[in-house]
């Protein structure tokens, strides 16, 4: 992958980033997920697949 999303620490491993979400936005993520699984027939995304997709339709301009 390239771009600011392919990142290494230095010693040529790639980099990790954590978030944690509480009360509302753990809510919020949890309903994403259940609106994903509904559309592929029940199959839950991964933390990470769900923040991709998320990521991908985000537009910094807008914020």
């Amino acid at each position: 992958m390239s771009g600011p999303l392919a990142r290494t620490s230095g010693l040529g491993e790639t980099m990790r980033e954590q978030a944690s979400l509480y009360s509302d936005d753990a809510d919020r993520f949890a309903w994403y997920r259940e609106q994903v699984a509904e559309r592929r027939n029940g199959v839950e995304p991964s933390n990470s697949e769900l923040l991709r997709l998320m990521m991908d339709q985000f537009d910094p301009s807008q914020v």
